[in-house]
């Protein structure tokens, strides 16, 4: 796994930014291509926020349950049923609500600071949540992406962006370390873990694409150390640079089965190569000796 070695000061968090997304478009969010890369080539970004440490939100829909003041609503965070005259209501609300009926249409845009305190369309749009993760520790990491509603993805290494390109992405791959993309009506939220091991003070680019496309939105991610601790925020974990860097050495790590139980470094090596301009380029190798641990699970909950 790719790892770089930024040199410039950091900024604690996630970078987020926001992308249009057409409202009840059912195709786009559940092509790999558009997740990966189509939203950013297709348009530029309307906002962007530093600083991010967790990422976890539910953004309900909104209820309006009064037929002379719209501006009266409660939100819903379950699935909705069906009433008469195309109406609906939300059966999971508390009492009272979940006998209210509701009067205002799912296929239409609302716009309410329920993601991240901006005020936005949360119905139908596409976010992009980036950083470098610095690992505490050597050993096996599980990340999860969970209640995922809509679609998202997780890119990590060098496919999520190159060393130093945080904040000018131009990876192409559809390789998703994490691929809780689904289509429309496909299921209820997918809880979605994978493994993999890293290397403790290496910082490791990661890129999640959200994207909801009608209704309501949720993701949760979380990190599970190699010690058992479950992150949800990441605060001292996840880091931005300066826009200005423009020197991040990249270097890999190996793992090497062994018959123990646990994690090792046991040497590093540097390589050096010559680039098209006869420049040359050093790159750091670390070997580890690790049981190693790689899986998928994907689980659904109602």
């Amino acid at each position: 796994m790719d790892a770089c070695s930024p040199i410039s000061d950091p900024t604690e968090g996630f970078k987020v930014r926001w992308f249009n997304y057409t409202l009840d478009d059912t195709k786009s969010f559940s092509s790999l291509e558009y997740m990966a890369y189509g939203y950013y080539q297709k348009s530029a970004p309307y906002h962007i926020s530093d600083g991010i440490t967790t990422v976890s939100f539910q953004s309900g829909f909104p209820c309006k349950y009064s037929q002379t003041d719209p501006s009266v609503y409660f939100l819903c965070y379950s699935e909705r049923s069906g009433a008469a005259n195309n109406n609906w209501y939300c059966p999971s609300a508390e009492a009272p609500y979940n006998s209210y009926t509701c009067y205002n249409q799912g296929v239409n845009a609302y716009s309410l600071p329920v993601v991240y305190d901006y005020n936005t369309t949360f119905t139908n749009f596409t976010m992009e949540i980036s950083g470098y993760f610095l690992a505490p520790e050597t050993g096996n990491y599980t990340f999860t992406l969970g209640n995922v509603d809509d679609s998202s993805g997780l890119l990590f290494g060098q496919n999520a962006f190159g060393c130093c390109e945080q904040n000018n992405i131009t990876s192409t791959t559809t390789d998703f370390f994490i691929n809780a993309i689904k289509g429309l009506f496909s299921g209820q939220e997918a809880s979605i873990s994978k493994s993999m091991n890293l290397i403790a003070g290496s910082y490791y680019p990661l890129r999640i694409v959200f994207t909801n496309a009608l209704t309501k939105a949720s993701l949760n991610f979380t990190a599970t150390l190699p010690s058992g601790t479950v992150l949800s925020d990441f605060e001292n974990y996840v880091y931005t640079f300066d826009e200005e860097e423009s020197y991040c050495p990249a270097y890999s790590t190996k793992t090497v089965p062994w018959t123990g139980t646990f994690t090792s470094t046991y040497t590093t090596s540097v390589l050096t190569s010559t680039d098209s301009n006869s420049e040359i380029i050093k790159s750091t190798v670390v070997y580890v000796e690790t049981p190693e641990v790689e899986g998928t699970t994907t689980t659904y909950t109602s």
